[in-house]
């Protein structure tokens, strides 16, 4: 998305450049806040460098993290979950549940939907690309090929 709308601004002034119609663009300007917004829940932020202590504003780690920490932590244990696991199971199943409603919704609703709009349009639709893997997933699946 945020590729797409970067081309249409650097090619707005270009005499050759397709016109994107206000409304695409508004339309990708919503969809972009609605995935920016789903986005704060699943990956944190990146600090720039140089940072001497946490950030002043306190955020909750994003779910997948949240989630994987509390996985461990039941893993360790032979016994069944304690009140806390408990509490924390409880606390993370709705969020979770919530933030992947809203992903589904952005990924089958909304993005076909603008998708339609610029392909009436004659302009060439978005196609999502596979997101980055977690800077740790598959360490140990390199490790082991080697």
């Amino acid at each position: 998305m945020t590729a797409a709308r970067d081309k249409w601004k650097a090619e707005a002034g270009k005499p050759d450049a397709t016109k994107i119609p206000e409304d695409i663009q508004k339309a990708a300007d919503d969809l972009q806040k609605k995935v920016d917004a789903v986005a704060l829940k699943f990956v944190r932020e990146k600090q720039g460098l140089g940072n001497a202590g946490p950030p002043f504003e306190w955020k909750a780690d994003p779910l997948p993290d949240q989630t994987q920490a509390l996985l461990e932590n039941l893993d360790e244990f032979v016994a069944a979950p304690g009140g806390r696991q408990k509490e924390k199971l409880a606390e993370l199943a709705p969020l979770v549940s919530d933030a992947s409603a809203q992903v589904k919704k952005i990924v089958e609703e909304d993005l076909p939907a603008l998708n339609k709009k610029m392909n009436d349009a004659g302009i060439p639709h978005i196609v999502p690309s596979a997101t980055e893997q977690h800077p740790n997933a598959g360490d140990e699946e390199e490790e082991s090929e080697r």
